[in-house]
C-alpha cells in the first residue's frame, strides 16, 4: 500500500473515532448542552457534527440517535480520508 493511501486510511480511521467520542460524551452527559468554546472544538474536529443540526426529531438514546451518528461519523471519516488522501499527495515523497 502506498503512503498516500496508508494516511488516508489512517486519517479516516481517526475522523471515524473522533466522531465515536463526541457521540459517547453526548451519550453519557444526557446531551448537555454545549459551550461556546466546545461547540467551537467540536465543529473543528468533526465538521459532519452540523448534520446533527437536521435529526433534532430523533429521540436521544435510541436506536435511530446511533443510526444518525453512525452516518455522520461515515461523512466525518470520510472527509479526514480525502484530506489525508490530498496530504499526502502534496506532501509525500513518491515512493
Amino acid at each position: 500500500m502506498s503512503p498516500r493511501r496508508r494516511l488516508a486510511y489512517i486519517l479516516a480511521v481517526v475522523g471515524f473515532g473522533v466522531t465515536a467520542v463526541l457521540f459517547a460524551y453526548l451519550e453519557t452527559t444526557g446531551y448537555t448542552p454545549f459551550t461556546p468554546a466546545m461547540i467551537t472544538v467540536s465543529l473543528i474536529l468533526c465538521f459532519a457534527s452540523a448534520l446533527s443540526a437536521g435529526f433534532l426529531d430523533i429521540q436521544p438514546h435510541s436506536a435511530e440517535a446511533v443510526l444518525a451518528w453512525l452516518v455522520i461519523a461515515a461523512i466525518n471519516g470520510a472527509l479526514y480520508g480525502v484530506i489525508g488522501y490530498a496530504a499526502g499527495k502534496y506532501i509525500l515523497k513518491p515512493s
